[in-house]
């Protein structure tokens, strides 16, 4: 079994969707896919035992969030095309993104950015945490 750093991970995205990947800059923590999947309950007065009964409802790619330093000078933070903060002026295309992990494994998805709540402590680094909202499938596999 392996076992391999956090650390390693990377993301990057195309706000083009999906045809020239940009690694994003300067991220701390990155957090998901929280995949998730809804339960429909079918309990009826035949079920056994007094137990409820389920089935499988739709799923849900939920979000990913990440830290970053933030730079609004880095091609992938600013305004510019290729940046973060572009993607909020932009109503028409869906990112793609891709999250790299050791051993040549990522997850592949589409999304776009919910929030970008910059922090400006007064003894700290200048930061903002972003969520990216997963739609559609969430792809894990091999590397290409």
């Amino acid at each position: 079994m392996a076992k391999d750093q956090g650390f390693l991970v990377t993301l990057q995205w195309d706000p083009a969707g999906g045809t020239a990947y940009s690694t994003i800059g300067q991220i701390m923590d990155i957090n998901g896919p929280e995949v998730s999947r809804d339960e429909i309950e079918v309990t009826t007065r035949d079920s056994t035992e007094y137990w409820m009964e389920f089935i499988k409802g739709m799923k849900n790619g939920g979000n990913v969030t990440f830290g970053v330093v933030l730079d609004l000078s880095l091609a992938t933070h600013g305004t510019a095309a290729t940046g973060i903060l572009s993607d909020f002026q932009n109503e028409g295309t869906i990112p793609a993104f891709k999250m790299n992990f050791p051993q040549s494994r990522q997850c592949t998805f589409d999304g776009f950015f919910t929030a970008f709540p910059p922090a400006s402590p007064m003894k700290d680094a200048l930061t903002a945490d972003l969520t990216v909202k997963v739609t559609g499938k969430p792809v894990f596999a091999t590397a290409a």
